[in-house]
C-alpha cells in the first residue's frame, strides 16, 4: 500500500523533479542573500526566509523516497538516520562557518559558499537520480521499490 505524505509531492508524483526544483530555489536563495543585504539589511530577510522554507521542504521528498525504499519495517530507522545526518550536516556547516569567520573570511562570502555547496548537491542529485539508474536499482519515480509489494 502506498502512503501519501504531502500534497505537493503527491500532486507532482515526481520526486526527482520536486527535489531538483527545491534545490534550485535553495541555490538561488543563498546566492541572493549578499545582494539583498547590500541593498538593505532588512531586504536580506526575504532570501533568508526562502532559504529556510526550502531547506525544510527538502526533507519531505527525501523522507517519502526513504520510506518507499525501506518499506514499513525499516522506514522509521531510515528516516531517523536521515534526520541525524541532516542535523550533523547543520552542525558541521555552522562549525565551518564559525571557523571561517574566526579566520577572517568576510561574512558576506559565506552565503556564496553555501550556494556553491548546494549547487554541487543539485548536480549530484541530477546525476545520481537519473531514471535509468533508479530503474536498475528497482526504484520507481515515486520513491517506492518495484518489489515493495513482495517484501511487505
Amino acid at each position: 500500500m502506498k502512503e501519501r505524505f504531502t500534497p505537493v509531492t503527491d500532486r507532482l508524483g515526481r520526486l526527482r523533479g520536486t527535489v531538483a526544483v527545491i534545490m534550485a530555489v535553495l541555490v538561488l536563495a543563498q546566492a541572493l542573500v549578499p545582494f539583498a543585504a547590500h541593498a538593505h539589511a532588512a531586504a536580506a530577510a526575504l532570501p533568508l526566509l526562502l532559504w529556510g522554507a526550502v531547506g525544510w521542504a527538502l526533507q519531505v521528498p527525501q523522507q517519502q523516497r526513504l520510506l518507499g525504499i525501506a518499506g514499513e519495517r525499516r522506514g522509521g530507522v531510515a528516516v531517523a538516520l536521515n534526520n541525524s545526518a541532516l542535523y550533523l550536516g547543520s552542525a558541521a556547516g555552522a562549525a565551518l562557518g564559525g571557523a571561517a569567520l574566526s579566520a577572517g573570511v568576510p561574512a558576506g562570502t559565506l552565503p556564496w559558499a553555501a550556494s556553491g555547496i548546494a549547487a554541487a548537491g543539485l548536480v549530484l542529485h541530477l546525476v545520481t537520480a537519473r531514471p535509468r539508474a533508479q530503474a536498475r536499482a528497482g526504484v520507481r519515480e515515486d520513491g517506492a521499490r518495484e518489489d515493495a509489494a513482495q517484501t511487505c
